[in-house]
């Protein structure tokens, strides 16, 4: 079994120390539906010591957060119904099969998601919470700045005729030759030309993100980014080992990418310190 451990708040600082063992187990023996509050607190003490809440901020859902919770910390969440007391049903939560959570509805989904209030509720009282704050995608970065240095493609043909019209110049012969041979914004060349440098320099951005030392900030990608690119974002992040997910905001669908890193490292970097412009940490029973 995992060593526990516990926030403590330190001449002001909130620090990890150990926690006590216990070698006492819960017994999962008794019938599915007896288990009490106490012995829920009892089951997460001994089972889940070093589990972190990791929450969105502007997440509503109770089920949802334990699920985004249990995925990070590599636990399984699972959640039952069954006959209540006749005019209801009785929903559970169970985390790698240890009934942590208990509640009561008009019918299954609402008793499951009675169950997964509680199971938050008591998890919120023994384990520490990160909580994700909005980002700011206003402040992303945009197709403007990717592509900046993607225009300066070259716009003139380049052949065998270059050192005739050259010629021709200098004898003043030149005509409207420059302007025939000028590239239009729709030649499917110069359209590939833009989309290969486009590429290159994304390619480039997040190789140079991935290679820093571990970042508590993503790289958000603005709205401007239409479906395609974010697909090509998607798998250029995947690639390097980073972390990207596309989330709805006010101005339309935007990406963020950032290093992957397990929400207990997480918390022992922010308690190291402090709160970022993306996480805080709010300590157990505070919330």
């Amino acid at each position: 079994m995992e060593p526990s451990y516990v926030i403590r708040t330190i001449n002001g600082e909130m620090k990890l120390c150990p926690g006590t063992t216990d070698d006492e187990s819960t017994s999962d023996s008794e019938p599915e539906g007896t288990k009490t509050t106490q012995d829920h607190l009892e089951n997460i003490r001994i089972h889940f010591p070093n589990f972190v809440i990791v929450e969105n901020s502007w997440e509503t859902s109770a089920l949802n957060t334990l699920n985004m919770s249990a995925a990070l910390n590599k636990v399984k969440c699972m959640m039952k119904s069954g006959d209540g007391d006749g005019t209801s049903r009785v929903g559970f939560c169970y985390m790698n099969n240890v009934e942590i959570g208990k509640g009561f509805g008009e019918n299954s989904k609402v008793a499951k998601n009675e169950a997964a209030k509680e199971a938050l509720s008591l998890l919120r009282k023994l384990r520490p919470t990160v909580r994700i704050k909005p980002l700011n995608n206003s402040s992303g970065l945009t197709k403007q700045m990717v592509t900046e240095e993607v225009d300066s493609v070259p716009r003139h043909k380049t052949s065998a005729r270059d050192d005739n019209e050259a010629c021709d110049d200098k004898m003043g012969r030149t005509g409207d030759s420059s302007k025939n041979n000028e590239i239009a914004d729709d030649n499917i060349g110069f359209k590939l030309l833009k989309l290969m440098g486009w590429k290159r320099k994304i390619n480039k951005m997040l190789s140079d993100f991935a290679a820093k030392t571990l970042l508590l900030k993503d790289f958000v990608f603005s709205a401007e980014f239409d479906s395609e690119e974010r697909k090509y974002i998607h798998g250029v992040s995947k690639r390097l080992g980073l972390k990207s997910v596309s989330r709805n905001g006010p101005e339309g669908r935007f990406l963020s990418v950032r290093h992957k890193i397990t929400p207990q490292a997480l918390l022992e970097r922010l308690l190291r310190m402090g709160a970022t412009e993306k996480y805080e940490v709010i300590e157990a029973s505070a919330v």
